[in-house]
């Protein structure tokens, strides 16, 4: 019975082979899209889940809660200090480890290199991740300061085929390193990224600040801690309020520390997907992302099996007499129904075998432009294999199931007496499919249009500096750009084509989370605001070309402006504000000007600093367009034996931009030769800023066209077997003296309410979609009803032009040939 039924299938789609094509490249392609969005949907949502125990492993975070005008601040990484405070009070922390991203210069022999994917660590580090391990020990290889634990490619990288273990690397051109370990490189799907660990002893000696113990204001560390067994981390995590107030000076004018901080703790498999703070080890992914390509898939299989079902209840009527028959000779409805699921099945397996083949084509590209390794083992992944089974059999029976009920129940009788036709309930469910598919397809229309109008939006918007023809050289990640900066900035300004030259300690796109509390001196602490610093040297306002609005840059004429060099607590230096820090205080840029900030609380262990405004400058967004602009501190750094910057900023006038370069590496190798040059565009930071936005507006706009794609192949197997069905009629209507286009617009009217009343449905759900999308940007723009329109004009013109051709060929013909038999 089964090889009958087969065999009856295929003789059905071997002798309809246009709606057997449209169904089965329809279903291919939608198919092929569901696996490729799929595969990027399982990536992102297996994000640290293959650790040992990882769903006992948390990070812990620090929140410092908005107080006055203060916005707050919410971090993934706690101070130095809090991982000895945590290993003591809480005996359900089974491990509790910190990391430090760390960028450096490695060398051995002449082969070195920036490594800016680095960790400093403890070694309890090493037995709460899962670390595959091909030399050395994990329990001593973080042991002593000097120990460096390479991956496996870094490994390669500096010694070859050579053994790795026990040689030595040079760490910053000073500190002698012996490698003590190498693991497998770390997958892709993990927020750590790190190719190289060192021990967290080495970032305590190199830094003053990691190592004071009181210094509860630092937050440096991703903390991480492994509950022990039957620990719940909620109910450790609400004694931590009773934890800052033990450990933590008290915040701004609170009597309780835990009034104005706290500890969030997060499971590291929630880290990349579901984290909204700053200072994250890896730019995590988004929930929202995933969830709209996962409507977006769903949405491309539902118009595929659409069309499925569309064109086979439209061409019901042709096979009643075959149902008929079959019934008059016994066949049970039960059989039918089999039969015709059979059939279903039958297209499913067909076109997931073709989607296998597309996606195998594809995914290379899809990969590549998506920025994540993805695989697709069909026949090495039990799971894999799992899931096309079952997305065979969903589709076969979803698109399979009104056409099996539907042909199942015709009565032999009115068929075999030709009194068979389309019911009102089948048209009105045909016509509900195609205004589902096209509801589907103008919103991904719509919701294209409005990524793209962001992302130009983005392009054009003014950020307050000029960020073109900018070139940033990287300092040594450890000394900066050295004592012989002054050197340096000396030889770039002799150069013809540079016109400014300035440094500071972050360059613009990158996030600044230096914070600190200001407030007028001499008002209480309770309103002090946050304000975010940036230390600059001179030339920076020129450089960047940001207006001032009142007062005067720093000068080399006003010694007052520099930041004293020493370990002073308290210091005194003039200041700079932007437009949001003086409107913070509530003056205006001239009412700032003379007045007295202090920087810092009491009891925190930085150093405070009692500065004088001298210049208020513009606004400037010096980070994407998703955060609005923060009130900014500026100072000058010190100009001692180490001065304060990491990056050097080089304008250039665009004339011999070879030339120019050639020249900017030249002088860096004469002055700073122990150090390679590293150095990029401003604006290429820029760019990658918004890269995952653009990203996602390319992958909408693909999706968007292949749904549109498919929508349109239903469309035109609809129009063409209602042409077919309407043949004597159009012939009857071209002798009575219709024109052709009277009868094309006959043909395409009823499609044409139908995608006008899919816009109904499509516009408030594309409307709160994107709504909900822009809500991540400051900036944006506004939505408006153009962007909706022309998205169902889209649609509808996309419609016109599938149904148009057919009907033109229709009403083209020669009346003769459909009447010569009447």
């Amino acid at each position: 019975m089964l090889r009958h039924y087969l065999d009856f299938a295929l003789r059905s789609m071997l002798a309809n082979k246009l709606f057997s094509l449209i169904n089965l490249f329809g279903l291919a392609v939608g198919l092929a899209s569901a696996i490729l969005i799929g595969l990027y949907v399982m990536h992102e949502t297996s994000y640290d889940r293959f650790h040992p125990e990882a769903e006992r492993i948390y990070r812990l975070g620090r929140d410092i809660y908005p107080s006055g005008n203060s916005p707050g601040l919410y971090l993934a990484t706690l101070a130095s200090v809090a991982a000895e405070q945590l290993r003591q009070d809480y005996p359900e922390l089974e491990l509790v480890a910190r990391a430090h991203p760390n960028a450096g210069l490695l060398s051995r022999g002449d082969r070195t290199f920036y490594e800016n994917r680095m960790l400093f660590a403890d070694p309890e580090l090493l037995d709460m991740f899962g670390f595959e391990w091909v030399a050395g020990d994990p329990a001593t290889a973080l042991d002593v300061p000097e120990a460096i634990v390479l991956t496996e490619s870094l490994a390669s990288k500096y010694f070859g085929t050579e053994a790795a273990l026990g040689q030595g690397l040079l760490y910053e051109g000073r500190i002698e390193l012996t490698v003590t370990g190498v693991i497998r490189d770390l997958p892709d799907n993990t927020h750590l990224q790190a190719t190289a660990l060192q021990p967290m002893a080495m970032l305590l000696r190199l830094s003053p600040f990691a190592a004071n113990r009181d210094w509860w204001a630092g937050n440096i560390m991703h903390t991480y801690a492994r509950l022990a067994p039957g620990a719940d981390i909620d109910t450790v995590s609400a004694t931590f309020p009773a934890f800052i107030d033990r450990h933590v000076p008290p915040g701004i004018g609170q009597p309780r520390a835990s009034q104005s901080t706290g500890i969030a703790a997060m499971n590291i498999r929630d880290i990349h997907l579901h984290s909204t703070r700053q200072n994250e080890l890896r730019e995590p992914g988004s929930m929202a992302t995933v969830l709209a390509l996962t409507t977006i898939a769903v949405g491309i299989v539902l118009i595929a099996c659409f069309n499925f079902m569309n064109l086979s209840t439209a061409r019901s009527i042709l096979r009643g007499r075959e149902v008929g028959i079959r019934k008059t000779i016994g066949a049970q409805r039960r059989q039918l129904i089999m039969q015709f699921f059979g059939e279903s099945l039958g297209m499913a397996l067909a076109a997931t075998g073709v989607a296998i083949v597309l996606v195998e084509l594809t995914l290379p590209a899809f990969a590549a432009f998506s920025g994540k390794m993805l695989e697709f083992d069909v026949w090495g992944n039990a799971s894999l294999q799992g899931a096309l089974v079952l997305l065979v059999l969903v589709v076969g029976i979803g698109a399979g199931f009104y056409p099996a009920l539907c042909l199942s129940a015709f009565k032999p009788a009115q068929v075999l007496k030709h009194r068979i036709g389309f019911g009102v309930k089948d048209a009105v469910f045909r016509n509900l499919l195609v205004v589902l598919q096209f509801s589907i397809s103008i919103a991904l229309v719509a919701a294209t249009a409005v990524v793209l109008l962001q992302m130009r939006y983005v392009g054009n918007f003014d950020p307050g500096f000029d960020k073109e023809q900018v070139v940033v050289l990287n300092g040594s990640p450890s000394l900066g750009l050295t004592e012989r900066w002054n050197v340096l900035r000396g030889e770039l300004l002799r150069m013809p084509n540079v016109a400014g030259v300035t440094a500071s300690n972050l360059a613009p796109g990158r996030e600044n989370l230096v914070g600190t509390m200001v407030r007028i001196e001499g008002a209480p602490v309770d309103e002090a605001v946050m304000f975010f610093t940036l230390i600059v040297d001179y030339g920076f306002f020129e450089t960047y070309r940001i207006d001032l609005l009142a007062g005067r840059r720093f000068n080399q004429d006003f010694p007052g402006d520099a930041l004293p060099s020493g370990s002073a607590r308290e210091k005194q230096a003039n200041v700079i504000l932007n437009e949001s820090a003086a409107r913070e205080f509530g003056w205006s840029p001239e009412q700032a000007i003379g007045q007295l900030v202090m920087t810092g609380l009491d009891g925190e262990g930085a150093t405070h600093i009692r500065g004088s405004v001298v210049g208020v400058v513009a606004d400037s967004n010096f980070e994407s367009l998703h955060h609005d602009v923060k009130p900014q501190l500026f100072l000058l750094g010190q100009q001692g034996p180490r001065p304060d910057f990491s990056a050097a900023s080089v304008r250039i006038t665009g004339e011999d931009l070879a030339g120019t370069l050639a020249r900017i590496d030249s002088a860096w190798k004469a002055v700073i030769p122990e150090f390679p040059v590293s150095r990029h565009f401003l604006s290429d930071d820029f760019e990658a800023l918004y890269q995952d936005d653009a990203r996602l507006g390319q992958i909408f706009s693909s999706f968007a066209a292949l749904a549109i794609l498919v929508a349109c192949l239903g469309l035109f197997g609809l129009a063409t077997f209602n042409a077919q069905r309407r043949v004597k009629e159009i012939g009857i209507r071209k002798v009575m003296g219709s024109s052709v286009w009277s009868i094309v617009l006959l043909l395409t009217n009823d499609y044409s309410r139908l995608v006008l009343l899919a816009n109904l449905i499509a516009w408030p759900v594309a409307y709160a979609a994107m709504e909900r999308w822009l809500e991540n940007f400051a900036y944006r723009i506004d939505l408006t009803p153009l962007v909706f329109i022309g998205s169902g004009a889209i649609a509808l013109c996309i419609a016109w032009v599938t149904i148009g051709g057919t009907a033109a060929k229709a009403a083209s013909a020669k009346p003769v040939l459909a009447l010569r038999y009447e």
